[in-house]
């Protein structure tokens, strides 16, 4: 009985990974920055991530607060700046 709960189980689990399988291309944001537009970084929910290789053996991470910071894109769409202060003590 224990065996046959088991395959059971087994096969509802392989079906529910079928049912969920990631879309072939992910999803494009519709439109994009705006040509010539400033943003505000949102200092509450933006955060600057880092990680370094020592010798090899371990890798020690880390993680930045931002205080504030701005995206400017240019008139052409194509570059931009990024400028973010932040809290690095």
């Amino acid at each position: 009985m224990n065996k046959f709960i088991a395959v059971a189980a087994l096969a509802t689990a392989a079906a529910l990974a079928d049912a969920q399988q990631a879309p072939e291309m992910a999803a494009r944001p519709a439109g994009g920055p705006l040509k010539g537009a400033n943003y505000v970084i949102d200092p509450t929910h933006t955060f600057v991530m880092y990680e370094m290789g020592h010798y090899g053996t371990t890798t020690n991470r880390g993680r930045f607060s931002t205080k504030d910071g701005t995206v400017q894109i240019d008139s052409s769409g194509r570059t931009g700046m990024v400028v973010i202060t932040m809290d690095i003590t």
